[in-house]
């Protein structure tokens, strides 16, 4: 059956329909989309610019994406993923933001991106991997406690540097946003959940609030989980008890449990 611009399958093995920047791209055979020509980002004073310019160029109605990993990307989430991708390649974590702040609170917007970059980049967790790579903050230091050190020493930073046009954004702030897309896609949740779990460290923050906005599709986010490893399994790799507590990994891989016996 041929939807749109035809059949695609995304990184579920299930079909969507392609938009028609992942037509028209280099790296799927194509022409680049004229709109896309030029600067690998564009440059915005704030978030409500970088709106403005987003709704110019895509009617709002055509951004949003199935609540399913079967729902289609919209070109709107390839844009604004591309830009995403040029900013912190670049290290720009002012752009970071005025990317992510203009999409925040938008669920199907933020889970579109998300896929969108992870397709780009040819990898399930990419965008989450780059963040954890360009912008401040550490995992291993949240985990032992110590991310608070990293919130304020990052808060004065960017207090002290913002009247010179320098507004960053740290690992912990746009995880955070990215993690309201978790709530809606199940693709994005499971890659949430790998990313936390994956490496030196362990984001219990992320991992709480997926395991909290699950929405009852357990087995959905597990399915998809299954694709990179065992859920339950990394779960008890990654906590440690004189860390993270006594009983906290039982604690979670108990409400996994729960979660797909209901």
């Amino acid at each position: 059956m041929v939807i749109g611009f035809g059949n695609e399958m995304n990184l579920m093995g299930n079909s969507y329909m392609t938009s028609p920047y992942m037509a028209a791209s280099p790296m799927f055979g194509g022409r680049m989309n004229p709109m896309m020509m030029g600067n690998s980002y564009l440059n915005f004073k704030n978030s409500d610019d970088m709106k403005s310019f987003y709704n110019t160029q895509i009617d709002d109605s055509q951004s949003n994406i199935y609540a399913s990993g079967q729902g289609r990307i919209s070109q709107k989430a390839y844009m604004i993923a591309q830009q995403l991708k040029g900013a912190l390649e670049s290290e720009n974590d002012t752009e970071v933001k005025n990317i992510l702040t203009s999409i925040e609170g938008d669920k199907y917007q933020l889970a579109g991106v998300e896929l969108a970059y992870d397709q780009m980049s040819g990898g399930r967790c990419a965008l989450r991997t780059d963040i954890r790579e360009n912008l401040e903050g550490s995992k291993a230091m949240e985990q032992v406690g110590l991310g608070g050190v990293n919130g304020f020493l990052h808060q004065l930073k960017a207090s002290l540097l913002k009247p010179f046009g320098y507004n960053p954004i740290s690992q912990r702030e746009a995880i955070d946003i990215l993690n309201e897309g978790a709530t809606v896609n199940t693709t994005v949740a499971a890659n949430a959940l790998k990313d936390a779990t994956f490496g030196f460290g362990t984001d219990r923050k992320t991992v709480d609030y997926i395991m909290a906005n699950t929405n009852g599709r357990m087995a959905e986010i597990s399915s998809s989980y299954q694709q990179m490893g065992d859920l339950t399994q990394d779960i008890r790799k990654s906590y440690n008890p004189f860390i993270d507590g006594f009983g906290t990994q039982e604690r979670i891989t108990g409400q996994i449990a729960t979660q797909l016996a209901s």
